[in-house]
């Protein structure tokens, strides 16, 4: 890949990494606001005092929502710190987390808001009569809201995760540093042989071996001077 194929590919990673964290990041937020507004208000008599209203916030009413939210922020930093396959499995996660919102506000918001659960949330004292109840769906839609952007930059990070990023040259193996080295020899040899008595020709295909090509031959055990191609040495011994 050229140089710059390889820079225009890592700002087209850098852009999806934005568009994927600036979606969790939404929906991370969209998630814990909707917790702190009201879901169910209620209205119940005990018998001996007037009817009492209350509420509960989503955060009461559906325990798991501040969990979730903190699992969406999780995934900011987890994203930016893997890469190929592990940040597909952080993706699975958060698409999961994602969709377990969407579906537990989906329930609070199609069904009726249960007496019994009043009760026990709001622990009243015994004998309270659950005389109404009522849920607020704008705080409900906006859970909704933001557990689907949350799993849609899960999907993003399991389809499109960032590629693994090649070891630069000082970290390769000794073999492997070898057989570049090696490589790189044999086309300088080929050039060499090419240019074989071009006079300045010639000589300016001898500076391809530079410097730190030699240090680098030496460093991985092969010897910079070496010819292998007989061809080329019988063409220097007759000259």
């Amino acid at each position: 890949m050229s140089g710059g194929a390889e820079a225009a590919a890592r700002r087209g990673d850098a852009r999806r990494m934005a568009v994927v964290a600036g979606l969790l990041a939404l929906g991370a937020l969209a998630t814990w606001a909707a917790g702190r507004m009201d879901w169910v208000g209620y209205t119940y008599e005990n018998g001996l005092q007037p009817p009492v209203d209350g509420s509960f916030d989503g955060a009461a009413w559906a325990s798991e929502l501040t969990p979730l939210a903190l699992v969406l922020l999780a995934g900011i930093a987890a994203m930016f710190a893997v890469r190929g396959w592990a940040q597909r499995v952080i993706g699975l996660i958060v698409a999961a987390a994602g969709a377990t919102i969407v579906v537990r506000s989906a329930m609070a918001l199609t069904s009726a808001a249960d007496p019994a659960e009043v009760v026990r949330l709001g622990e009243l004292r015994a004998g309270a009569v659950v005389t109404a109840a009522q849920t607020h769906p704008g705080p409900i839609v906006l859970a909704i809201v933001g557990g689907v952007l949350a799993a849609a930059a899960g999907l993003l990070m399991v389809l499109r995760p960032r590629p693994r990023r090649e070891l630069p040259s000082k970290y390769e193996t000794p073999a492997a540093r070898r057989d570049s080295v090696a490589k790189a020899m044999a086309a300088r040899r080929g050039r060499t042989a090419g240019t074989a008595g071009g006079g300045a020709a010639g000589a300016a295909a001898d500076d391809d071996l530079t410097q730190r090509l030699m240090w680098e031959a030496l460093d991985s055990g092969a010897d910079p001077t070496e010819d292998d191609d007989p061809a080329v040495g019988d063409g220097r011994a007759d000259g």
